[in-house]
Order: structure tokens, then C-alpha cells, then sequence
């Protein structure tokens, strides 16, 4: 029997050597991806760090733009905090106790010219009165050094969330390199606040309940990003999470209300009715910067009913999965990536500097494949959520087509893909320990 093992290794060796000899290429590409499998990680750090210099230059260009260089103007001769003047200029307002006439367009135009001296283009205040009560603090700077102080604080508290996220001491330094996130800063807008009050909710969620709701109710000064929250929550049976939340949330509309009166929330709603032609009216350059659904129903049908009926169909079916999502995982990568995909999914008013929360599923699945391994679908939809804001941009310029809602429902369908293979192992060795218990 040993003779005949003998023979049938040397035959098996010797019609290996003469295929490897016939096909030298197959076997330099085997060598090659062997080598690749056994440095996955140097594989892995080279692509993040090409993305990282490449990032890293655009943050540069962000960073001169932070920076005036003749009034208010940058190098570009664009305004310094483009969007920031309206947070700064309606703060002002509510501070003179007129919170009610920023919702008004022409005063708040004549407002912006009569403290800058500057043009604002029509910029209008679209939140509930709950943002006083987040800006005021910086009234008392003025505008560029608000400007700065809002920027670095919202960046700042990002950076520390996603240092909680990952043990990786350098990761939260890639925090201003995602091109959302940057971006965001440049234009002094919220989306990176936004970003980490999610981010933070979710990591206080296993640790402290009542904190992680009180956290969650923070966004109500932006309600359309928090949406499908109260429904994973409930999924997820954090109840306590949910009851916390609307607490946190009631209670700030009541302080907004006791401090501004009742005018300014007349004023917003008033508002929110009229305002909306100007997003989802006739066909404007700023659809390309609006990644929903809505918009992508208007650009193809041309008709409000049919996208805003198409709008509440994808609403519905995005909170359901991302509810069974919670209702079934407790990954917090898995948890995260659900949430976020299904966001701009069910909310017809997110622009390109909200997707600035993308960062928190990057960290979070980003922390479990490095514990873990890296597979090409998962680097590719980390790649993909990291490019995404100039990409989306540009793309749905060109072909004059939104195509935010593709990007998200491939992220939601990946949460179902995790929690699919999640329950996949859970299975292998619930069978593998039953096996075990058969054999003894």
C-alpha cells in the first residue's frame, strides 16, 4: 500500500510539473495572488493610503478656501463659508429677538448685506427654530472667526467619535480627507455635526440606553436625517433608546419655544410649505447635489405625483428592511451601514454635505474587516461611500439623471447581504456543535 501511495504521488507530482511547464504564466499569476492573499493588509493600507494622498490634496484646496485672501473672498473669489452666512446671519436675529423674520426671504437677504456688506444669493433658512439654540453660542464671534470656531469644533467632535469607533489611533486623521466631510466644512454647513451626533448615539447605544436617546434627540434641529431612527429603535427593541430620544427631541422644541416664542415655528412651517417649489418645482442645477429619490422620480416622469408617490413607496420599503436589519443583527457595523443607506433613501431633502454620515459606517465596517479580512465587495462599497459625494456630482451632471438612490440601495442591500451571511454562520455552527454532540 505504501508503494502504490509512492507511485500515485510521483505521477500526480510529475503531471503537475508538465502543466506548470506548459503554462508558466498560470503559475506566475497563482505565485502573484498567493502573495497578495498572504499580505492582505499591505494590499489594503497601499490602496487607503493612494486615496489618502489623493484626499489629502483636495483637502489642501479645501483648506485655501477656508482662508480670505481679499474681504470675505478666497483665492477663488468665492465667499468664505459660502453657506455659513445664514446660520450666522438668522443666530443674529433670534439673538435680537426676531427669530421669525429669518424664515423671511428678503428681510434675511437685507440682514445679510447690512452685516457683511455682501450678497448672500438668496440663500434660505430651511431649519426649525431648535438651531438657534445650537448657533447663538457663536453670535458673539464674528464671522470669520465663527466661521472657524464652527468648523473646527463640528470636526473636532467628529474626530473623537470616530477615535471611539476604531482603536486605530491614526484613523480619525482621514476624518477631513472624506470628500463629503470636507466639503462640508468648507462650506460651513452641518452635515458633519450631523455625522457626529449618529455616530456618537450609535456608540453610546450598547453602553448607555438613556445617553444614546438623548444623543439621537439632538437631530431634531435637522428631523429629515433622523427619520428612520425611531423605527430601528423600536426593531431593535431599544426602548428605552426610543423613549429617551423623544424626550431629548420634545424637550428642545419646548426650550426653542419658551426662549423664541411661538412666532418662529409658525414662520418654519409657513415656510417648509412654500419653499418646497424651490427644490421640487421645475428642473434646477441643484438637483444634481440632491441625492433622493424624489428627484430621480422627477427627472424621469416629469410629474410631482407620480415622484412623490414613488418617494413614499421607497420610504416604506427602506425603513421596513433597515428595521428587520436591526430586528435581526447586533453588529454595529452591519446596524450603522442599514441606517445611513436607508436615510437618503426615505427623506426627499438631503444634500451632497449631508452625506458627510457616511463616515460612520466607513468606520465601523472599516474596524471590523481589519479585525477581521478584507473582501473585494466590502473594499469596494468602502471605496465607493468614500468617493461618493464628487462622484454622484458629477456623474448625475453629465447624463442629467440623479444617482444617489442606486448608491444607497446597493449599501442597504449589503446590510442584508451581512446580516444573511451573519445568520449563515450562526447556522454552521449551531450544526458543527450538534455534530459534536452526536459524535460524543
Amino acid at each position: 500500500m505504501k508503494s502504490i501511495r509512492t507511485n500515485d504521488s510521483s505521477n500526480l507530482s510529475l503531471e503537475f510539473n508538465k502543466d506548470a511547464s506548459s503554462q508558466p504564466a498560470r503559475g506566475i499569476l497563482s505565485a502573484f495572488l498567493d502573495y497578495l492573499k498572504a499580505r492582505q493588509q499591505l494590499a489594503v493600507v497601499t490602496a487607503l493610503g493612494t486615496c489618502a494622498i489623493l484626499s489629502a490634496l483636495f483637502l489642501y484646496l479645501c483648506v485655501r478656501a477656508m482662508i480670505p485672501v481679499e474681504g470675505l473672498n478666497n483665492w477663488q473669489d468665492v465667499r468664505v463659508g459660502a453657506d455659513f452666512i445664514v446660520f450666522y446671519s438668522s443666530a443674529l436675529l433670534a439673538l435680537g429677538g426676531e427669530a421669525a423674520l429669518a424664515y423671511d426671504q428678503a428681510i434675511l437677504n437685507a440682514f445679510q448685506y447690512e452685516i457683511l456688506g455682501i450678497e448672500a444669493h438668496n440663500l434660505a433658512w430651511y431649519y426649525p427654530p431648535v438651531n438657534f439654540l445650537f448657533l447663538i453660542p457663536f453670535t458673539s464671534l464674528s464671522y470669520l472667526e465663527a466661521f472657524w470656531a464652527w468648523t473646527i469644533l463640528t470636526t473636532l467632535s467628529l474626530m473623537i467619535v470616530i477615535r471611539q469607533i476604531t482603536p486605530i489611533w491614526y484613523i480619525p486623521l482621514l476624518v477631513p480627507l472624506c470628500f463629503p466631510v470636507a466639503y462640508s466644512m468648507v462650506a460651513g454647513q452641518n452635515g458633519v455635526l450631523t455625522a457626529a451626533i449618529i455616530g456618537a448615539g450609535l456608540i453610546m447605544l450598547p453602553r448607555s440606553a438613556t445617553v444614546a436617546g438623548l444623543l439621537f434627540g439632538l437631530l431634531i434641529y435637522k428631523p429629515q436625517l433622523a427619520v428612520v431612527i425611531p423605527f430601528c429603535l423600536l426593531a431593535g427593541r431599544h426602548y428605552r433608546t426610543f423613549v429617551s430620544m423623544a424626550v431629548s427631541a420634545v424637550a428642545l422644541i419646548l426650550m426653542s419655544w419658551l426662549v423664541f416664542g411661538i412666532e418662529p415655528w409658525i414662520a418654519f412651517i409657513h415656510g417648509m410649505v412654500h419653499k418646497s417649489d424651490s427644490l421640487y418645482g421645475p428642473a434646477l442645477d441643484v438637483w444634481a447635489r440632491i441625492p433622493t429619490v424624489i428627484i430621480m422620480a422627477l427627472q424621469v416622469f416629469e410629474s410631482s405625483k407620480i415622484a412623490w408617490i414613488l418617494q413614499a413607496c421607497v420610504s416604506v420599503t427602506a425603513i421596513t428592511i433597515a428595521a428587520w436589519v436591526w430586528s435581526t443583527s447586533a453588529k454595529p457595523g452591519t446596524l450603522a451601514l442599514a441606517l445611513v443607506a436607508a436615510t437618503p433613501l426615505v427623506s426627499p431633502h438631503i444634500l451632497d454635505y449631508d452625506m458627510a454620515i457616511l463616515i460612520i459606517p466607513i468606520a465601523f465596517l472599516a474596524k471590523d474587516a481589519w479585525g477581521g479580512k478584507w473582501t473585494a465587495g466590502r473594499f469596494i462599497l468602502l471605496l465607493s461611500m468614500w468617493t461618493a459625494e464628487p462622484m454622484l456630482r458629477i456623474l448625475s451632471e453629465k447624463i442629467g439623471l440623479q444617482l444617489g438612490p442606486f448608491l444607497w440601495t446597493v449599501m442597504l442591500g449589503y446590510s442584508v447581504f451581512l446580516v444573511m451571511k451573519e445568520q449563515g454562520g450562526i447556522v454552521k455552527q449551531e450544526i458543527s456543535g450538534y455534530r459534536r454532540q452526536e459524535i460524543r
